[in-house]
């Protein structure tokens, strides 16, 4: 299947930003914007929803910090076209790792949580508990 045809979350802005749109960040205790998401998505074909204005696309995106160092884990994309297909994101520095909501992370209660738990399996190889997930807020570009 083509990335155009994968299947993923979105929600209509509307009803997501019915009451306040904000630009760049938004902390968690203004506005629970986790529970509108999941009481308001849909799923649709990728393709149609990265080119349509009307809908936002939920991305969980985690970052990690080991609290004994201090330290944030950050690494910089794949900078060659065969290794990294994303353009707009190829080269770019991250401090943390996300993709899409897929109709699978739907099965174990909260499908934000358990896409961004698949990303760290499956970007980073990391697998075990996960100790102290916290939402810090959302980003909205």
């Amino acid at each position: 299947m083509s990335k155009e045809d994968q299947q993923i979350m979105a929600v209509e802005r509307g009803k997501l930003f019915s009451e306040r749109y904000f630009q760049g960040f938004s902390h968690h205790n203004i506005r629970d914007y986790e529970k509108k998401v999941l009481g308001n998505y849909k799923i649709g074909r990728r393709g149609d929803l990265e080119i349509d204005p009307s809908h936002k696309q939920p991305i969980g995106y985690m970052m990690i910090v080991n609290p004994s160092t201090k330290k944030i884990f950050a690494y910089q994309r794949a900078v060659k076209d065969k290794d990294y297909g994303e353009k707009r994101l190829q080269g770019k520095w991250s401090w943390g790792v996300g993709g899409h909501i897929e109709p699978h992370d739907l099965k174990n209660g909260n499908p934000i949580r358990e896409s961004s738990l698949r990303a760290l399996e499956e970007e980073l190889s990391i697998e075990g508990e996960i100790k102290n997930v916290k939402v810090l807020g959302y980003i909205n570009d």
